[in-house]
């Protein structure tokens, strides 16, 4: 068995990296506008589905 991550996978973790990032980035600019800090948490994970939600939307099927 070998242990360790494929090119594609680190890839899709990269990918995945980026998205919370640039989520957590989103949030934090929110919590700033609104002058509560405190929104960042709850905040990053809607941000997230909303991106990915937008991400999907604007996203060509691919032929099966």
């Amino acid at each position: 068995m070998k242990l360790g991550f494929t090119k594609t996978q680190a890839l899709h973790i990269v990918k995945v990296a980026i998205y919370v990032a640039v989520s957590t980035v989103i949030s934090y600019l929110i919590s700033l506008l609104a002058n509560d800090p405190t929104l960042v948490g709850p905040l990053t994970p809607i941000v997230n589905v909303v991106l990915v939600m937008l991400k999907k939307f604007f996203e060509t099927p691919e032929a099966k």
